[in-house]
């Protein structure tokens, strides 16, 4: 999911602790909320218009939101009142994102933070030997029998082809991280 700035979604204003607001886009089938207390909004992708005429008369938005929403669709958090978004665009990463200002990887499905202890290996599209890594990786998924992880992979290896074919310039060697 990208964010599209040409949306132009209204807000349906709701008595709820948990949801200021929300509305619907039918056309891009995107449904916005924004949430208490801060207002940030986020939008959720692939949303059929049922749910959010569900949302529109269920008892309790944020039960609703829990039981219904969460978890189940890609969402992304839109830029705040200064422009600025925590989080990683879907298309640049569709499956984390960070949470907010603290900067913790996030599942964009579960909206679950990666433990702190977990450790996490972040590749590039400008780095060389990214693809290798990334062919490499789809190999070993070969002894697995998960059709959507091995088509997830695929789409980010096609990303990062297309990135080194259209940026030939920007590719280099790895470096390492500041010591």
């Amino acid at each position: 999911m990208t964010t599209n700035p040409s949306i132009t979604i209204d807000f349906l204003p709701c008595e709820s602790s948990q949801i200021m607001a929300f509305g619907y886009d039918a056309d891009s089938q995107t449904l916005a909320i924004k949430f208490a207390p801060k207002g940030t909004v986020y939008h959720y992708a692939e949303v059929p218009q049922q749910v959010f005429d569900d949302m529109k008369t269920a008892a309790s938005k944020g039960t609703f939101f829990g039981s219904t929403i969460r978890g189940r669709y890609a969402y992304e958090k839109q830029p705040d009142a200064t422009g600025v978004v925590f989080g990683l665009k879907t298309a640049q990463e569709p499956k984390y994102t960070t949470g907010s200002k603290d900067g913790r990887l996030v599942n964009r499905a579960s909206g679950k933070p990666i433990p702190d202890d977990e450790p996490v290996f972040v590749l590039r599209a400008q780095d060389i030997y990214a693809v290798h890594a990334l062919v490499a990786y789809l190999v070993r998924l070969d002894d697995i029998d998960d059709d959507q992880q091995i088509a997830a992979v695929e789409a980010r290896l096609k990303a990062f082809e297309d990135f080194a074919a259209a940026h030939p310039e920007r590719m280099k060697q790895p470096d390492t991280a500041a010591a």
